[in-house]
């Protein structure tokens, strides 16, 4: 453990799909495992903060063996979400716990979702550092075909 994939693609590119297998394959080895879409992440930790009950959720998202969230950097981060988007990807990095993320965006669009480009480069930068990248930018949707 202790390493990153990153899904980077296009809708209907198999992001997701591929993230839940990596989660699937974790739990059958008796992994602790959280997966939540970066909305849900950040809305539960930012009502955690206003009730002061914060150190207990970033625990949750914090001490998984593997964390997998889906969507990140989607859509646009307030201050508020952007800190807390830092708080568990850094300590995710410190303490070499295994995550995996599925984007749309290409890292030089981060700038367009954080508020701070220097938050948007530190993140990308701990989450590539011991990454596999999965790029499926020009990957054909399987959506589409389904239709």
């Amino acid at each position: 453990m202790g390493s990153t994939s990153l899904f980077i693609g296009a809708p209907g590119t198999g992001k997701t799909f591929l993230s839940r297998a990596l989660a699937y394959k974790a739990c059958t080895q008796n992994r602790r495992v959280v997966t939540a879409s970066a909305t849900k992440m950040l809305n539960e930790l930012h009502a955690a903060d206003i009730h002061a009950n914060i150190e207990r959720t970033l625990r949750k998202y914090e001490r998984a063996d593997l964390l997998v969230i889906d969507d990140f950097a989607v859509l646009e981060m307030d201050a508020a979400q952007a800190k807390l988007a830092f708080q568990v990807i850094s300590e995710r990095y410190e303490h070499h716990r295994s995550t995996a993320i599925t984007t749309n965006r290409p890292f030089k669009e981060w700038t367009k979702v954080f508020p701070d480009a220097l938050n948007a480069q530190v993140i990308a930068e701990r989450l590539t550092d011991r990454a596999e990248l999965f790029d499926l930018l020009n990957a054909r949707s399987y959506r589409i075909h389904k239709s």
